[in-house]
């Protein structure tokens, strides 16, 4: 914020294209304050990107000497806290797309196990395939309690809720990641074409491993909380 104009760039927006208004975080007075700003605002320049993930487009967001003095949302300087809950809340309701997009992935290589037919039977008939798509459920099954586990946990106001959060991140986003690779592979040839749109859940995948912070980070979270319960020196 100079001279009470907002002024930055936002990267990597999601929809950013196409929304109507944006929530910015901005530094002053030595903390965080938030600010909603109207898409079309004076100063406003809304830049589309290229993303690997052609499912969710991105976009740069500049700001040069936008008028915020009737776009501030709280207290001046004190709206880091609320911030940082947002965003950890939210990535329970990621974790639970994430959750979808194994579901989805997983059916369909299933059905194509079905349908498949190499040296005269089908292919989820052989024992390597079928091997493959049980991890792929097993994993599934566990991103599923995880997302669960976190979404219950923010209903309910438990304290814990912040932890369950990063912990279902951290697992869901490595789970969907090996599930969309495995899709990819266990639909053969095929799936490796651009044609094909098992693609689209792989970088799916990878876009959301890192969206709202990576699965190193909420490890991290997870392993500090888990310290500060105990308390173990670490």
């Amino acid at each position: 914020i100079q001279g009470g104009a907002l002024e930055g760039e936002a990267h990597y927006v999601p929809f950013g294209h196409v929304a109507d208004q944006f929530i910015v975080a901005a530094r002053e007075r030595g903390g965080v304050s938030l600010f909603a700003v109207a898409a079309d605002a004076e100063g406003v320049e809304i830049v589309p990107a290229v993303s690997l993930d052609m499912t969710r487009p991105l976009a740069t967001i500049r700001f040069r000497g936008v008028d915020i003095s009737s776009a501030r949302l709280g207290a001046a300087g004190e709206c880091e806290s609320a911030l940082m809950r947002a965003l950890t809340l939210s990535g329970a309701v990621l974790a639970a797309e994430q959750v979808g997009g194994m579901r989805r992935t997983l059916a369909e290589v299933v059905a194509y196990a079905k349908q498949r037919v190499q040296f005269g039977r089908q292919i989820g008939s052989f024992q390597a395939m079928k091997h493959r798509m049980a991890d792929m459920k097993v994993l599934l099954e566990g991103a599923r309690s995880a997302a669960a586990w976190a979404i219950d946990a923010v209903l309910a106001g438990d304290p814990g809720a912040l932890t369950a959060c990063a912990g279902a991140r951290a697992y869901c986003s490595d789970a969907y990641l090996k599930i969309a690779a495995d899709g990819i592979q266990l639909h053969g040839g095929i799936g490796f074409t651009w044609e094909h749109h098992a693609h689209l859940f792989f970088k799916r995948a990878r876009s959301s491993s890192t969206l709202l912070d990576s699965p190193e980070h909420h490890r991290e979270r997870v392993a500090r909380a888990i310290v500060d319960a105990s308390d173990l020196d670490l």
